[in-house]
């Protein structure tokens, strides 16, 4: 009886936490789409001088340098000032969901829609404040915040089960196991974080182009008119068309929906994703005599290396995962690897992208990934071999 009570306490007081802390996030919003355009840049503006300021200390810059960079930051500080706090309402809403009795399916779709419905709700706000008007972007942007505040708390609870799980555990040789299974995967996690931090800070300061110059020069280096059939044909396996027809395909003949499902929504996921990197960091595309495909899009990062990664590499888990013969398992495993790297090549020998950009969509497609197939084992309940 005192368990329950407690229990009970604990579960109200949680409630609370989680709609205080919304309350206030919503808040927060609400006063700064208040403010006139020129009030709101004016403090964005002044942030980002800030950290201009900071890493000026770190490394000196003169004057006119120093402008370049509060020019190239000030947009994608304001994006990333919209992705982190809606991060945060993503976060509340989710945790004030996980107290009640729920699908988890149920728990996740009613916070996004609950975040994205106050994104949009924001900016019509904003279309009557002087100075300000609605934005798609920013709606997007703030409904990957909300995705990511949500994958978070997801995040946060299997880590803390599997905690306590450990210390209930008395099989020491399966809790070591374990606990290096999960290192290894958040270890991967934040190498693949890292190094796409480390090129797209090259890439805003312009220092890449060596490198991008000279990978380019070693993959035209075979260039021919077999070559330029073969990649014509490869690239194709990372248009958008094309997975679409496949992940539909896939929901109608795979038996296991769930799978299927989650194949559909991967693609859906990294889709809007790239979308959004590509609006917040606008960068273009290499010069338009190195075109042999027509592209209209921003380049970095690439599209097709984030799309190829994503959804043959959950193919590549499942085919891992559920075929038993071990023979057809390495042979699919290794033909679709073997795609997911001549689709990016392919993207660089045929001019539509840098080799920085592609680089830096495998990255984070792996960091986006790894985070994926621990959010759906969860969510869908598909049981882990």
């Amino acid at each position: 009886m005192k368990k329950q009570i407690k229990f009970k306490k604990n579960l109200i007081f949680k409630r609370m936490l989680f709609l205080m802390m919304l309350v206030i996030a919503f808040y927060i919003i609400f006063n700064f789409s208040a403010q006139d355009g020129q009030s709101s840049g004016l403090i964005s503006r002044n942030l980002t001088e800030f950290i201009v300021e900071i890493i000026s200390k770190l490394k000196t810059i003169d004057f006119e340098l120093k402008l370049q960079y509060i020019e190239k930051l000030h947009p994608i500080i304001r994006k990333l000032a919209h992705f982190s706090i809606y991060t945060f309402v993503g976060f509340s809403i989710m945790g004030f969901m996980c107290t009640f009795d729920v699908r988890n399916i149920f728990k996740v779709i009613i916070s996004f829609d609950v975040g994205v419905t106050y994104a949009i709700s924001d900016e019509v706000h904003q279309y009557f404040i002087p100075g300000r008007g609605p934005s798609i972007i920013d709606v997007g942007i703030d409904s990957l915040g909300v995705l990511t505040g949500i994958f978070l708390l997801v995040i946060l609870i299997l880590f803390t089960e599997n905690i306590c799980n450990y210390l209930r555990d008395r099989n020491m040789k399966e809790k070591v196991l374990t606990i290096m299974k999960n290192k290894k995967r958040y270890i991967l996690l934040f190498l693949c974080l890292i190094l796409f931090c480390i090129i797209l800070t090259n890439v805003l300061n312009g220092k890449i182009q060596n490198f991008d110059s000279n990978i380019y020069s070693l993959i035209r280096s075979i260039a021919s008119k077999s070559m330029d059939t073969f990649f014509r044909i490869i690239t194709r396996f990372g248009d958008e068309e094309v997975l679409i027809l496949i992940a539909i395909s896939c929901l109608i003949f795979i038996k296991n929906r769930k799978i299927g499902g989650s194949i559909v929504i991967n693609l859906a996921g990294i889709g809007l994703i790239n979308y959004l990197l590509k609006e917040m960091i606008q960068r273009p595309r290499p010069p338009i005599e190195l075109k042999m495909v027509e592209e209209s899009s921003f380049s970095f990062p690439s599209g097709h290396a984030m799309a190829s990664v994503a959804f043959y590499g959950l193919f590549i888990y499942y085919i891992y995962k559920y075929v038993k013969n071990k023979t057809i398992k390495n042979i699919v495993c290794t033909i679709l690897s073997v795609l997911i790297f001549l689709v990016g090549v392919s993207r660089i020998y045929l001019g539509v992208h840098y080799a920085s950009d592609v680089l830096a969509g495998y990255l984070f497609s792996i960091v986006y990934l790894i985070i994926y197939i621990m959010f759906v084992l969860k969510l869908f309940k598909i049981k882990e071999n």
